[in-house]
């Protein structure tokens, strides 16, 4: 690793030009950010935006369930994790997901890139668990 890339805590360098670097660095790692605006529509955006604004406190869960002994969550990721884009650029990044926690369905897992698909998918996952089994969708 090249000296010129450590961010030095306490030195020279006041804390705003930390920070700036530290942005710099985040900035060139190449993930696929996005944040939520005022509508719940997901915007791509450079990492430190986005961390800018996870720090200011959004919305980011979609909806918790806790039924028959299982903890159902969907949550606004605010990456894309679909790895598709690698070879579908033109690909809907899957940016929300939806976990179930304990019970007969531990760790199933689904992911989508609304909000509104993401409610969805957390009620398709609550008649899961209050199901006992998974259902076919036509």
């Amino acid at each position: 690793m090249n000296d010129d890339n450590i961010i030095p805590i306490i030195g020279d360098l006041n804390i705003r030009e930390n920070l700036k670097r530290l942005g710099e660095m985040v900035d060139s790692l190449e993930m696929d950010c996005y944040i939520l605006d005022s509508t719940r529509k997901a915007r791509k955006v450079k990492m430190s935006e986005q961390v800018l604004w996870l720090m200011t406190g959004p919305r980011t869960q979609v909806d918790c369930d806790f039924i028959n002994g299982a903890h159902v969550s969907t949550i606004f990721l605010g990456i894309d994790l679909s790895f598709l884009s690698i070879l579908h650029p033109d690909a809907a990044p899957q940016i929300f997901e939806t976990m179930i926690f304990g019970g007969e369905h531990h760790g199933h897992q689904t992911r989508c890139s609304t909000w509104e698909q993401a409610e969805k998918m957390h009620a398709d996952a609550v008649a899961l668990v209050k199901r006992g089994h998974l259902r076919i969708v036509k």
